[in-house]
């Protein structure tokens, strides 16, 4: 888990940045923790799918490592599509629950149309938690994330990626863009393109900061 053993071997390192606020490796583990227990609390656990569609913001990127922790498996999904994509894509992905950052002004919220239970950032935020184990450690062969291709030459397809694809490609970028522990990683891409997603994923292998923009 690498996000714990971030927490535990360089606890005061600069883990993440977004407007006026930074968290350290501890503090951005604990925040997680917390998320994590709100979710429980909605029924979120293990391999259960769940969807968001959310910006860059503090309470996406936390929910996307909860989501993680307590083994579920995030679907991230693009909030530029329209809603009849949007509710196709989370058929095809089989999500069992969708999170919504209803502060995107999407056109077609509220989502009582879809045929998913949903559930606003802001309402996950709320109250406390359901206090449950978080999963002590990943395999590589271990579904990471679901992300839906572009559609260029067809209709986009769900991929499933697994955290050793996540951590092989945080492997082959140091290979081939050096490494330097104490820079920050500047994320300007959307968190559910994979190369934002990306960044994300390598801070938590290298115990790298990142600039959230």
């Amino acid at each position: 888990n690498w996000l714990l053993k971030q927490a535990q071997v360089q606890p005061q390192k600069l883990a993440l940045v977004y407007q006026d606020q930074k968290l350290t490796f501890e503090e951005l583990a604990k925040q997680t923790e917390q998320t994590a227990f709100r979710l429980a609390a909605h029924g979120v656990g293990k391999q259960m799918r769940v969807a968001i569609l959310a910006g860059n913001t503090l309470t996406s990127y936390l929910t996307i490592l909860a989501l993680q922790q307590l083994g579920s498996i995030p679907i991230l999904l693009n909030y530029r599509l329209s809603f009849s994509e949007i509710s196709t894509q989370l058929k095809l992905a089989k999500a069992k629950l969708f999170l919504i950052d209803e502060s995107l002004q999407l056109t077609w919220y509220p989502a009582s149309n879809l045929k998913v239970p949903n559930l606003s950032l802001a309402d996950l935020f709320v109250g406390a938690g359901h206090r449950v184990e978080l999963k002590p450690e990943f395999e590589m062969t271990d579904p990471a994330s679901i992300m839906f291709t572009s559609g260029t030459t067809g209709q986009p397809h769900g991929v499933v990626q697994t955290f050793g694809n996540h951590f092989y490609s945080a492997v082959g970028s140091a290979l081939n863009l050096g490494l330097v522990d104490h820079e920050l990683w500047l994320c300007a891409l959307p968190l559910f393109h994979i190369s934002g997603l990306s960044i994300m994923m390598r801070s938590l292998v290298y115990g790298m900061g990142v600039y959230l923009l």
